[in-house]
């Protein structure tokens, strides 16, 4: 914490200029952090197969994630409409060795899915190795625009920087 510039809560909503970010950041400061604090929503994305094509709502998935928190994939891919026919979760940062590819497609062929739905993250670990339909739930943060202000202050202040 002393060693971060800013910290950003993502998942997190500000209203009407009320931003958790700097209950955060004084939440920090026992720990050394003296920056400011900011919050970022997190908005889903339409899930797209690997060539290109949206996936429709309603289309019943296989969910294989590889996360710290899989239940927030879970519960994105359910509020984006997707039926979800079942779920694998990996550890955070899984590597998707052989044993997981084949846990996967046994999974797949079970569920009667239409595609093997992921995050990003995973998506491209595990492009190219399965023949499977395979999409992606996309996830895009949206910091609130104190934060937009202060990179740009931030990044205006580095040293070698053209005026």
């Amino acid at each position: 914490a002393a060693r971060a510039d800013a910290v950003v809560l993502t998942g997190a909503r500000w209203h009407g200029g009320l931003s958790p970010g700097p209950a955060l950041a004084q939440a920090l400061a026992p720990f050394g952090f003296g920056g400011p604090g900011f919050a970022s929503a997190t908005e889903i994305g339409a899930a797209r197969l690997r060539d290109g094509r949206a996936l429709p709502a309603g289309e019943r998935v296989l969910l294989v994630s590889g996360l710290a928190r899989p239940k927030e994939l879970a519960r994105a891919a359910r509020g984006a409409g997707y039926d979800v026919a079942g779920e694998l979760r990996f550890a955070d940062h899984h590597p998707y060795p052989e044993a997981s590819l084949a846990r996967i497609r046994r999974a797949y062929a079970e569920s009667g899915a239409a595609a093997v739905l992921t995050s990003g993250k995973d998506r491209v670990k595990l492009h190219g190795r399965l023949e499977l339909p395979l999409a992606e739930l996309p996830v895009r943060a949206d910091p609130e625009p104190a934060f937009w202000e202060w990179l740009d202050g931030a990044l205006a202040a580095l040293p070698g920087r053209a005026a």
